[in-house]
């Protein structure tokens, strides 16, 4: 990686209205995605890759999807191999190419897991992982005279076209972490902007809702100004190699507020092991820094995206055995899935098991808060809620609701780890382990 910034009244609300199968499209409004009922959806997610970091073409099965949802992921970011886009010269589409794509996006959506796109230039001649940073490497991307934004765009518009109307995907990542060209002042303001002006533009003529994501470039010599138009998030890395983190991370929010849209975080966590190229030095994660990154993310409310579902490469989510990485204790925590209302912050305590979280309510909604609380890796022996209005209940395998105390508005259920919540008038939850 290179140097990058890289954010109801009722008794029981059915499973199935959040469960796998039943997705429903989503918006955003000036900081939430938010589904049909207007509940504010966190997105907590992993990238998939098609080619795998050996270069090898990757197979993802639905065990593999099994186990994403079990981490509570309910999003994945498809990494695209822009040559088989035919995104530049000198590559063509690969038709096949798109059958791969939907059988992936099939596999989640059975599971109840969004799709997002990303595409990369690893697989591009002259646009590789080392090679992109390159003095001269984009230059002929920034000339427009060139033909290389048309072919671009066209390669991104089968993709477009084939998924329109699909609710479980959300939107398109349209270019991974970009640099400015050897002679390209104002890089943001003539030369980044327009381009994703000019993509936003061609998205709206196939398709008027899907979401546009877009990241600042790894450099640049001016700043992020808003986008302009609608369905569109920013959608930054963080990975604080170098430096003082809290101010990357300052930088990071003050980039968002300049672009004026919602912040999604596509990429971010240190690699498994350090590591040297020839352009830089990453060193690994740490447990601290693992926990430090879940504190500013959960406080914030945001939507996160990490790196990689494989078992090859420095920021694999698996083992060499294909066993899922300790780091997963780190990643796969409690959070709300969706929010009756606007989430105000929450805060997963490592040392402790405590979990909080704060929202305000919306009573005009009548869909439920729905929390992924991880039992069986979090809460061994099960755990107590203690809402706002004073309400206390535990876990109860016993039980219709699988809790035990007035659980009316309340249930949890242990097969998928999901905690619901139809009481309109609670505005905070405090989960600690039974101990």
């Amino acid at each position: 990686m290179s140097r990058r910034v890289f954010l109801l009244a009722g008794i029981f609300w059915p499973l199935a209205a959040v469960g796998a199968g039943n997705l429903d499209p989503l918006h955003v409004d000036s900081r939430f995605l938010r589904d049909s009922g207007n509940r504010a959806v966190i997105l907590r997610g992993v990238t998939t890759i098609t080619r795998n970091n050996d270069g090898k073409p990757m197979t993802m099965t639905a065990a593999d999807y099994d186990r994403i949802r079990a981490w509570g992921f309910n999003a994945q970011q498809i990494r695209l191999e822009g040559c088989k886009l035919g995104l530049l010269p000198p590559c063509k589409p690969d038709p096949s190419y798109l059958d791969k794509l939907e059988s992936w996006v099939a596999m989640g959506e059975e599971r109840g897991i969004y799709t997002l796109f990303k595409v990369t230039t690893y697989d591009i001649p002259g646009l590789g992982f080392n090679a992109q940073f390159g003095k001269k490497a984009w230059d002929k991307v920034w000339d427009v005279s060139t033909g290389y934004q048309d072919q671009f765009i066209a390669g991104w518009k089968p993709v477009w076209a084939h998924f329109k109307g699909r609710a479980s995907v959300v939107g398109y990542d349209i270019l991974n972490e970009t640099s400015p060209g050897s002679n390209t002042p104002h890089f943001n303001h003539d030369f980044l902007l327009p381009f994703y002006r000019r993509v936003l533009a061609a998205l709206r003529e196939v398709d008027a809702e899907k979401l546009l994501l877009f990241q600042p470039a790894l450099r640049a010599d001016d700043s992020l100004e808003p986008l302009g138009g609608e369905h569109v998030m920013f959608a930054p890395h963080y990975y604080p190699n170098y430096g003082d983190p809290d101010a990357m991370w300052r930088r990071l929010l003050d980039d968002g507020a300049k672009a004026k849209v919602p912040m999604l975080i596509g990429e971010y966590g240190l690699p498994n092991t350090p590591f040297k190229t020839s352009v830089i030095t990453v060193k690994a994660a740490t447990p601290e820094r693992d926990q430090a990154d879940a504190a500013l993310f959960d406080r914030n409310g945001l939507s996160t995206i990490k790196t990689w579902y494989t078992s090859v490469g420095n920021w694999s989510l698996l083992t060499d055995a294909g066993e899922e990485h300790p780091r997963l204790q780190y990643f796969s925590r409690p959070f709300p899935q969706r929010t009756a209302g606007t989430p105000k912050g929450f805060r997963f305590d490592f040392a402790t098991g405590d979990w909080t979280c704060d929202w305000e309510p919306d009573s005009a909604i009548s869909a439920p808060t729905v929390v992924f609380v991880p039992l069986k890796r979090h809460f061994p022996r099960g755990f107590k809620i203690t809402a706002s209005d004073g309400l206390k209940l535990e876990t109860d395998r016993q039980s219709a609701t699988g809790l035990k105390g007035k659980a009316k508005a309340y249930r949890y259920d242990f097969a998928t780890e999901i905690l619901t919540v139809s009481d309109r008038k609670v505005r905070s939850l405090e989960i600690s382990p039974l101990r």
